[in-house]
């Protein structure tokens, strides 16, 4: 049974991870799964909303990408390997045609496409957490308006029932 479970381990993490990396992913996953097995209580509805994230410092980091000169691989720089990847790297894009600048462009462009649907579906968030707060108040007013009712029937009923303990008409 050790050697099946060492297996499939080494299966889902599978790379050139140091053993106490390894011990450390695989305790966060570990405790993940018993967290989802041991189930969670439901949210509290009346509880705060937690804050939307700021992204003011990716876009300031977009603005630095987008200031920086035109860069290219410096193949002297680095040890071998790394040398030898910024060589295979320069290849294709050198017989591509699309010198670093324009990789940098488009790496920009990308990053800044993702932003902005980052930025969109935050919007939709905010949309979606102005309906809950609607929603929220009319639920509190449906249940104030509910409460109201419960106690005007049960003032009515008290106000039916015969006096002295005597039997309703009807009742058989």
């Amino acid at each position: 049974m050790q050697a099946d479970e060492r297996s499939a381990r080494g299966a889902f993490l599978s790379g050139p991870l140091p053993p106490e990396d390894l011990a450390r992913l695989e305790a966060a996953i570990d405790t993940g799964l018993a967290a989802r097995a041991a189930g969670h209580d439901p949210p509290d509805p009346t509880a705060p909303l937690p804050p939307l994230p700021d992204l003011e410092a990716v876009r300031a980091a977009l603005a630095v990408l987008a200031a920086l000169p035109e860069a290219r691989f410096d193949v002297a720089r680095g040890g071998p390997a790394a040398r030898l990847a910024k060589r295979a790297l320069a290849l294709p894009l050198a017989l591509l045609g699309r010198p670093q600048a324009r990789w940098n462009a488009a790496a920009r462009d990308v990053l800044a496409r993702a932003l902005r649907a980052v930025e969109d579906a935050m919007a939709a968030a905010q949309a979606l957490r102005d309906e809950l707060v609607v929603q929220r108040a009319a639920l509190e007013r449906t249940t104030a308006a509910l409460a109201r009712l419960e106690d005007r029937l049960a003032r009515l009923e008290a106000a039916a029932a015969p006096a002295g303990g005597g039997r309703a008409p009807g009742a058989g």
